[in-house]
């Protein structure tokens, strides 16, 4: 069940709306810039982001706390949602606007029937020369051991979720092994880390911020890095649902403006700033926040789409996927390249 999340941003005082509409409006004849328009409080157009307050989402929570979505004009809402299975009804009844997460059997499907949904923008891919977001790690001291001996691993900790599964079996056959020969469990993230403190789990799937906090806790380390199996596949991605895609696409082209300014402040890197902010809006201590892998985004925002469909083909022999989404019925560049078109005006005028 969806959970609304609102936070109440501020107000123009009534009394000065009429004269900042004129003021806004004059701006925008001058300067042909949408935000100008964008920006009087009466004009906000709300959106709602079914997001989950996870290091993976940096930039959605960098561009709403630093309040670049409020200055392109829009009232952003946070629906928090237990996992993304919760989210996808809701985007393509256009109840949800907004929906930063990794690709699954329903979106594909939804996207290869027509239904007006889309990737519009990169959220995040496994970089093979950055750091580990997602491993396989073991208890701590039998890293080297699994290494030269795959088979010790007998009691492993997975997830269900269809993207993390497919991580798990590809790691796993990289090492010669497979999930159906293994005594697979499914542990809540507290009681994992203790299990491979203890030894009582030769192995689980982990992503931050819990390898940060196991690692830290000598509790584990990591013996198979996700990024290095497979190296720059897409992780996650920013989807539009209809609402923005056909009803309100210029709400979804500012959407995406604040988007692309909170991703450029991300990759500022681990500022105390930005270390400060993320700990605020994910509930995590400063210190985990900055001893964990941010996720690694691509510099032009697109999305690598290789290895996206080598994912549902995965889907598709599965039995999950019945007929794939095309590209196009996969991917809008129109949003991003409005976007950045915009963000390239504003930088050779010297504005943000």
């Amino acid at each position: 069940m969806l959970t609304r999340h609102v936070r109440v941003l501020a107000f123009t005082q009534p009394a000065l709306r009429p004269l900042l509409a004129v003021v806004v409006g004059l701006l925008a004849c001058v300067n042909g810039d949408e935000r100008a328009n964008a920006g009087a409080n009466t004009a906000r157009k709300k959106i709602t982001v079914a997001i989950q307050p996870f290091l993976a989402h940096a930039p959605v929570l960098i561009a709403y706390a630093d309040s670049f979505f409020a200055e392109e004009g829009l009232d952003v809402e946070f629906i928090k949602v237990a996992n993304s299975t919760e989210a996808i009804p809701a985007l393509l009844k256009g109840d949800v606007d907004v929906f930063p997460a990794s690709a699954n059997p329903g979106l594909f499907n939804a996207m290869a029937r027509g239904v007006a949904v889309r990737m519009v923008a990169d959220r995040g891919y496994l970089n093979p020369n950055g750091c580990s977001s997602v491993a396989i790690a073991v208890p701590p001291g039998r890293a080297a051991a699994s290494r030269a001996n795959p088979r010790i691993v007998r009691r492993i900790s997975i997830e269900r979720q269809h993207g993390m599964l497919y991580m798990i079996e590809k790691s796993l056959e990289s090492v010669g092994l497979s999930i159906d020969s293994l005594d697979t469990k499914i542990v809540p993230p507290l009681p994992e880390q203790e299990a491979l403190g203890k030894g009582t789990l030769d192995a689980a799937f982990v992503g931050e911020p819990w390898i940060a906090r196991a690692v830290s806790a000598g509790k584990a380390e990591i013996w198979i890095r996700v990024e290095s199996v497979l190296p720059n596949m897409q992780s996650g991605f920013i989807f539009f649902g209809p609402s923005l895609l056909t009803h309100d696409p210029d709400a979804g082209r500012r959407f995406l403006i604040g988007y692309r300014r909170g991703v450029a402040k991300l990759q500022e890197g681990k500022t105390p700033a930005n270390v400060a902010l993320l700990a605020k809006e994910t509930g995590d201590t400063p210190e985990l926040i900055r001893q964990a892998c941010w996720p690694t985004l691509r510099p032009d925002g697109r999305v690598d789409l290789t290895s996206t469909q080598e994912y549902q083909r995965w889907l598709q022999r599965k039995g999950l996927v019945p007929v794939p989404a095309t590209t196009e019925q996969m991917w809008d560049s129109s949003f991003l390249e409005y976007a950045d078109s915009v963000l390239q005006r504003r930088g050779s005028e010297g504005r943000s």
